[in-house]
């Protein structure tokens, strides 16, 4: 049992290193993936306003404003006034910011069919296995993050 233990919670950490690594997409520009996270959903909502995407990615409003300026400053993004609101900030993906978030796409993509590849070879038995191992381990894990708050 431990011998398996170890083995899941190094997968998981080196998964974790995958995600937490900054990555090219295209742009000429290394995005952290709280930036390209943020372009992803910028890009699934065009037009959204900071309060909205905050609550989207939940994060903060100030956290938020953070990446949105790096994000502007890489040219990724842009932000514009409503029509109908001049104090209200409305964002949108520059001509860059939209190959990144169409690449990011691709990668997950990518990495998904290997995934997927090696469930369809899973019996149905196999399946229901890991789909109760995978609930009850994320329901572990949100139970050791509210302990930690």
């Amino acid at each position: 049992m431990e011998k398996l233990i170890g083995r899941m919670s190094r997968a998981l950490d080196r998964y974790y290193l995958i995600e937490k690594t900054p990555r090219e997409f295209g742009t000429g520009n290394m995005l952290y993936p709280s930036e390209i996270h943020t372009i992803e959903a910028i890009g699934k909502n065009m037009g959204i306003n900071v309060t909205e995407l905050a609550l989207t990615l939940g994060v903060s409003k100030p956290a938020i404003s953070q990446t949105i300026k790096k994000l502007e400053k890489k040219r990724l993004i842009v932000r514009s006034a409503a029509n109908d609101n001049n104090k209200e900030v409305l964002l949108h993906l520059t001509k860059m910011g939209k190959t990144a978030y169409e690449n990011h796409r691709q990668f997950h993509k990518d990495m998904d069919k290997v995934i997927v590849k090696w469930m369809k070879e899973l019996t149905d038995a196999e399946h229901s296995f890991l789909e109760v191992s995978i609930s009850q381990f994320e329901e572990y894990v949100k139970i050791v993050m509210a302990e930690r708050k």
